[in-house]
């Protein structure tokens, strides 16, 4: 089980990575403005903050074993970067990408330590 963690951490941490490092050269490469970069990450942020009550409530609710705080992190973040893939060409769906990545990440960073 811990290898499967182990190796579930590994694959997020990776994209996450890579999405963090290439965003920026691909809306600069796209002719975004690097205020719209700036956003993105001003979007994460708000998220964070604001969307504590939405993930609580998952917990308490949905997802209350560690190992489905996983799985449903995971689960975000893929539905994330496949719809991110797919719909790239339009910003709007960076924004709601962004917005479903966060919540993977706001479910998964305090999951891994425990």
């Amino acid at each position: 089980m811990y290898l499967f963690i182990g190796l579930g951490s590994l694959f997020v941490w990776f994209s996450t990575s890579q999405w963090s490092s290439g965003i920026a050269p691909y809306l600069d490469e796209q002719g975004f403005s690097m205020a719209r970069y700036s956003f993105l990450w001003t979007i994460n942020g708000i998220v964070i903050f604001a969307g504590q009550p939405f993930t609580s409530f998952l917990n308490r609710t949905i997802i209350k074993s560690l190992s489905s705080r996983l799985v449903a992190s995971a689960l975000f973040y893929a539905i994330a970067f496949v719809f991110m893939v797919f719909f790239h060409h339009y910003y709007l769906y960076f924004i709601i990408g962004m917005i479903i990545a966060t919540i993977g990440e706001m479910l998964i960073a305090p999951t891994v330590p425990s």
